[in-house]
């Protein structure tokens, strides 16, 4: 991840990321509200992209539109390691900066309501990183793509606002395809 943002031309944006993953994308867009990276509405989702094993999620407004959430799934798909880049990025970063950029105090900036069993992760040496309980978005905060390929459609153009960027490069230049999350992972808030 730290190399795919090194490699991009500065400043690297929530779009500019998207747009530098692998065709088609592997999504699940929701509605859910129960996350700092909330949706703040069917018209605007907050995007899971898979690219196993990273389960990436952005948004386009809202508290949490400005940040790269990267969860790493661990072997049996019930933990995930913790990372998160707060966008644009202006320089190279370095690979301990997702760990760096979430750690408040002796845990992640979200404590037990985002991440629960939360444990150092020894495994990561360069930086205090952290793994907690994998969870999953509620299969009824989905949004349909078809709901909004309808949305994408009626943005005047692919850079009319933050929102239009995003749906556009998920859903035209990235030739999005439904993917649900991984099996085993149980449902979150």
């Amino acid at each position: 991840m730290v190399d795919l943002v090194n490699s991009l031309p500065k400043p690297v944006t929530v779009a500019c990321f998207v747009e530098s993953l692998d065709r088609p994308l592997k999504v699940f867009a929701s509605n859910s509200v129960a996350s700092l990276q909330l949706s703040t509405g069917p018209e605007d989702p907050r995007w899971f992209i898979f690219s196993l094993p990273l389960i990436i999620s952005v948004t386009s407004d809202g508290p949490g539109a400005d940040l790269l959430e990267i969860g790493e799934l661990q072997p049996g798909n019930r933990r995930t390691l913790l990372g998160e880049l707060r966008l644009p990025i202006q320089t190279e970063i370095t690979r301990a900066l997702p760990f760096e950029r979430i750690r408040s105090g002796e845990g992640t900036t979200c404590g037990f309501f985002c991440h629960q069993n939360e444990a150092r992760d020894s495994r990561i040496q360069f930086a205090e990183a952290f793994v907690s309980k994998a969870i999953r978005a509620a299969p009824d905060s989905e949004v349909t793509l078809d709901f909004l390929r309808g949305v994408v459609s009626r943005c005047t153009s692919p850079t009319a606002s933050l929102r239009c960027e995003l749906l556009h490069t998920v859903l035209v230049a990235g030739r999005a395809q439904r993917e649900d999350f991984p099996a085993g992972m149980p449902v979150g808030f």
